[in-house]
């Protein structure tokens, strides 16, 4: 390189520029970032945590924006930036020592450094100033415009999801209520064998497994009534390619011949079309009694 091409800062220091330095660091830790988003929304969607993964997606949408805004040199954005990572690296810090997490410690050391080098660094204030000087108003503004409009869609998937959950979840407790009546009020053998999932359906379950446990629950629970309104939380799921089912636990009091019993059924499945995948009833009021005619279909 010939002398007069460099800049007075490699002429005479003799090393890389600071804003280089900043710029090398923001591209490392936007890299780093990306892969640790993939990772998070590779695990969510193998996990079917389909509410989890619209969250995810807006928080790390924010973070992005921020991320950008600090790219094109908006300083009090690194400011709070590099601050929220520092005090996250903190916290999770003082949490490792409590839970002797090796890998928590790590981490958190890895976002306090990485946060007040972000704050506080001169590299990226140089870079900074550097990017501020060329920014360009209409690409600042295109730019935000589409980080409003995936905000707003993520928005408008998570209100539609929750709305879809409550209808879910009402579905899901009339569904149980009706189980309650058929399974311990009337002992319809029928009922219970059409609606369990395809496990309770095979071995080492099997038809005689569950007519045995409608006879144990007529015979210790008697014909149980005033069931009041199952309640419970639906968890729902997503399934490849695109497939959205729900799995919930519902809990529900009701009158057996020796007295208050609690009854509880985990359904999987959506709207219409629920299965029944395990059942368990106890008497609540005296615990050995409870224990002696604890009734599970698991």
């Amino acid at each position: 390189m010939r002398e007069d091409t460099r800049s007075l800062w490699e002429q005479y220091q003799w090393e890389v520029e600071p804003w280089r330095r900043g710029r090398l660091f923001l591209v490392c830790f936007g890299l780093l970032s990306a892969v640790s988003d993939l990772l998070g929304c590779a695990l969510l969607i193998l996990s079917g945590l389909i509410e989890g993964l619209l969250v995810f997606a807006v928080a790390r949408t924010l973070f992005w924006l921020q991320f950008y805004l600090i790219w094109i040199g908006v300083h009090w954005v690194r400011w709070l930036q590099g601050s929220l990572n520092a005090i996250q690296g903190f916290a999770l810090f003082i949490w490792s020592l409590q839970s002797e997490s090796g890998a928590m410690m790590t981490f958190g050391i890895f976002l306090m450094g990485t946060g007040l080098y972000l704050a506080f660094a001169p590299s990226i204030y140089f870079f900074a100033k550097r990017q501020r000087e060329r920014r360009n108003r209409l690409e600042a503004l295109l730019a935000a415009a589409a980080f409003g409009i995936l905000l707003l869609s993520l928005a408008a998937g998570v209100a539609g999801l929750f709305r879809y959950k409550l209808w879910l979840q009402e579905d899901a407790e009339n569904f149980a209520d009706l189980a309650f009546t058929k399974i311990f009020a009337q002992h319809e053998t029928h009922f219970l064998l059409d609606s369990v999932t395809p496990r309770l359906i095979e071995p080492p379950f099997g038809r005689e497994y569950l007519t045995q446990f409608l006879q144990h629950a007529a015979i210790f629970a008697g014909d149980v009534r005033q069931i009041q309104k199952a309640k419970g939380q639906i968890l729902v799921r997503y399934g490849f390619p695109f497939y959205l089912a729900a799995q919930g636990d519902l809990l529900s009091e009701a009158m057996g011949r020796n007295g208050p019993v609690l009854l509880r059924i985990r359904i999987n499945g959506t709207a219409g079309d629920w299965k029944i995948d395990r059942v368990a009833w106890w008497y609540s009021d005296a615990p050995q009694a409870a224990q002696n005619s604890k009734s599970r279909l698991r």
